[in-house]
């Protein structure tokens, strides 16, 4: 793991978190095993942009916790809700199962996420659709040997 980019010279706000690469895998190939579209993987992205800045948070509000903080309450077990995979699955089953109509993405995923910021995840949508692409250039790269 290379630590040298860590530096903190960056002028001092909240410190900025990189996503976990575990996660946005997570968040992007169970997507693409599912066949969805590129705008539920974007949509999912966005969510856990706002959530958790694409991480599995072992803490949140009250009982939230994971990449998409979800609480005791709907989602069950702690484990439950850390186990990334499991948790990403869940919101896509949710998300399939809820039509989008004329909704932006990020309203389409505050329909399954419940939130008290509905507005709060289409802003994340150049930084969501960002990650997708260079995931997608990645796999390019290691694809078709």
């Amino acid at each position: 793991m290379a630590r040298h980019h860590n530096h903190h010279h960056h002028h001092r706000r909240r410190p900025v978190q990189q996503p976990d690469p575990t996660v946005v895998y997570s968040v992007i190939s169970t997507g693409r095993q599912r066949g969805l579209t590129d705008e539920h993987i974007i949509t999912a992205l966005m969510v856990g942009l706002q959530e958790s800045g694409l991480r599995n948070l072992d803490h949140g509000d009250g009982t939230s916790v994971g990449w998409r903080q979800e609480t005791a309450t709907w989602y069950g077990s702690r484990e439950n809700r850390m186990n990334v995979p499991a948790s990403v699955n869940r919101f896509y089953d949710e998300l399939v199962r809820t039509p989008r109509h004329h909704r932006s993405l990020g309203h389409w995923g505050q329909a399954v996420q419940r939130s008290a910021f509905p507005d709060a995840y289409d802003p994340h949508l150049a930084e969501a659709t960002a990650i997708l692409q260079r995931y997608d250039a990645g796999s390019q790269s290691t694809a078709g040997r």
